[in-house]
């Protein structure tokens, strides 16, 4: 999934800052830089109003859009995405079914190291159980986010 799409689906077609889903939504880079930090955490869909109200000053402060993209990363982790990270920063690693943390190796999260187990149904081979390490991305997001 490109980060993009991501950034769409996390806010699931309505500005997070005001809630009208009738508007468009425009990308706002949360820790300005030049030049600027293109990646998943760093960026935050928001309706163009919003926005514009930000950059001339007016609420929605630095601090709430923070707590916002705060609040959609853990939606979008899930609760059980989120604790396989800390658990794999905890342990060294995590052992969890695929299911559970596809969507964390899709986001360069985690790694996928050893199968530990396979269940054949209907002679088609399925990981059930394999042990994943949490990448460097992973452990910064974790850190940056104090989760």
């Amino acid at each position: 999934m490109k980060i993009k799409d991501l950034l769409l689906a996390e806010v699931d077609g309505y500005c997070p800052v005001c809630g009208d889903r009738s508007r468009d939504l425009t990308e706002h880079h949360l820790r300005q830089s030049t030049p600027k930090v293109h990646t998943y955490e760093n960026r935050l869909m928001i309706c163009r109003p919003c926005h514009d109200d930000h950059h001339a000053g007016k609420d929605p402060k630095a601090e709430a859009l923070l707590s916002i993209k705060r609040r959609l990363i853990a939606r979008t982790l899930t609760i059980p995405g989120l604790n396989a990270l800390k658990e794999a920063r905890r342990r060294g690693g995590v052992v969890a079914a695929p299911y559970l943390v596809n969507h964390l190796i899709e986001m360069r999260l985690i790694s996928r190291k050893s199968v530990l187990s396979t269940h054949v149904w209907k002679g088609v081979e399925a990981v059930g159980e394999a042990f994943y390490t949490i990448t460097d991305s992973g452990k910064d997001l974790l850190k940056k986010w104090r989760f």
